[in-house]
């Protein structure tokens, strides 16, 4: 019976193949201090080979995070806004794509703590905010534009984009003034304007507007005189005065209460910012109020409105023949003193088809 390494040749270390040669040639073995040293000249050998491995390793780590790097400074250089066009056209559809801005809020103060950690507002927020609401807004017609043709956005703004100093609260807990805030939000207006221009392939850009309840510089709102005494219609009368020379930017700044837009020659669209509507809390929400007023403003119409777009109301809602915003400042304390339902920050997003009127109606969310 053979044994068990029979046949295998044995594996030996150099140091053992050194002293194996040593006693062939001499008949001695090596002293205890010469097998020492060689020992730990060994151990440093191994220990050398090991470190460049890891070496090795390394090298291949930090080459490919340094490809990440390269990628991101790439897509990121001279971009503030980050956007990638992927559409494909499908069908001989137009429409209009139409964007609510309101309720943004931006000077307001919002502490998690308040809110359970639900919701959180300051300058820094309403900053990311609104950068990721046009990145959002581009996203949603490059999607739609899959199944219709799109040349035209209607981005009306619609008020109340600063809390300002209507109330004693505002006036302790604001992050900014009411000018430093209308300064704040003009700014990302024009960059986001700047962005839709630069990125969005439009034709045409048609911006109405509406004043808010809060942007007034008075104790008590206006009735007449109402435009003249806000601080967001001075800010668009400055916006537009910018864009007066761009081809494809259009400012629609009125005096009154609504703003008309007809779209294809038979979608008369009225936009207001909603403080005329009262909520009242009924049974049913906001719905029976509104239909109330839809009325009442058809009496004096000279032709029929297809649908209202407003905001105020802080919730989203597509009533049929109304679209009510939502708010880019989220849920606050006030909202639920009185009850209302959570939402998550958001703006709201549908089309006008040609053909069908309204059609895909979605919300543009900010976080």
């Amino acid at each position: 019976m053979s044994k068990p390494n029979e046949g295998k040749r044995m594996r030996l270390s150099p140091m053992e193949t050194a002293i194996i040669e040593q006693y062939r040639n001499t008949g001695s073995l090596p002293s205890q201090n010469i097998l020492a040293s060689d020992n730990s000249v060994m151990k440093m050998q191994d220990q050398s080979r090991e470190i460049r491995v890891r070496y090795k390793e390394a090298l291949k780590e930090i080459s490919a995070y340094k490809e990440k790097l390269d990628l991101v400074l790439d897509l990121s250089e001279n971009k503030k806004f980050k956007h990638k066009h992927n559409r494909k056209k499908t069908s001989n559809s137009r429409s209009v794509a139409f964007a609510l801005a309101s309720d943004w809020h931006v000077d307001e103060n919002i502490e998690p703590e308040t809110l359970n950690g639900r919701n959180c507002m300051n300058k820094e927020v309403a900053d990311r905010r609104i950068d990721k609401f046009w990145e959002s807004l581009l996203f949603l017609v490059d999607k739609e534009r899959t199944a219709t043709e799109i040349d035209t956005l209607v981005l009306a703004l619609l008020g109340d984009f600063i809390s300002g100093y209507i109330h004693l609260e505002l006036i302790e807990n604001n992050t900014m003034s009411p000018l430093e805030a209308i300064l704040f939000v003009q700014r990302k207006l024009k960059e986001g304007i700047d962005f839709l221009v630069e990125e969005g392939e439009f034709e045409q850009i048609l911006i109405p507007t509406a004043f808010g309840n809060h942007g007034r510089t008075t104790d008590k709102t206006m009735v007449s005189t109402e435009y003249k005494n806000n601080l967001e219609w001075m800010m668009y009368h400055t916006l537009k005065n910018m864009y007066e020379d761009n081809e494809i930017v259009q400012f629609k700044v009125e005096n009154g209460y609504h703003n008309y837009v007809t779209l294809f020659d038979k979608y008369k669209i009225r936009t207001h910012h909603g403080h005329q509507i009262r909520y009242s809390g009924g049974i049913g929400g906001i719905n029976a109020n509104v239909q109330r007023a839809i009325a009442k403003w058809e009496a004096y119409e000279t032709e029929k409105v297809y649908l209202d777009a407003f905001g105020h109301h802080h919730g989203r809602e597509d009533g049929g023949n109304f679209i009510v915003n939502g708010s880019l400042a989220g849920y606050t304390c006030y909202a639920k003193s009185i009850k209302a339902k959570f939402e998550p920050p958001s703006q709201e997003f549908f089309l006008i088809e040609e053909e069908h009127g309204k059609t895909t109606v979605a919300p543009i969310f900010v976080e």
